[in-house]
C-alpha cells in the first residue's frame, strides 16, 4: 500500500524490508497464504479482506504479517 501526503510524498518511509503492492495483489497473496495454512476459501476471504482493510486504514499492527500469528 502506498499512502501519500497532501504534498505527494509517502507518509511512511521505505526501509530495507519495505514491500509495496497494490491492494488486489495483497488480497491475492493473503488468500493464497491463508488457504495454504488450512482455512477454507470463505474464511480466507473474510480474513484477507479484513487484513487489507486494516492496511488501507493505517492499522500497521493488523496487516499481512499478521497471517503468521493467525497460522500459529
Amino acid at each position: 500500500m502506498q499512502t501519500t501526503s497532501s504534498t505527494g510524498g509517502l507518509l511512511d518511509a521505505d526501509g530495507p524490508d519495505t514491500v509495496r503492492m497494490t491492494p488486489d495483489a495483497a488480497l491475492e497473496l493473503a488468500n493464497r497464504a491463508l488457504k495454504r495454512v488450512g482455512f477454507s476459501a470463505e474464511d480466507a476471504k473474510i480474513i484477507a479482506d479484513q487484513l487489507i482493510y486494516n492496511a488501507l486504514c493505517g492499522y500497521r499492527f493488523a496487516i499481512l504479517p499478521r497471517i503468521l500469528a493467525i497460522a500459529g
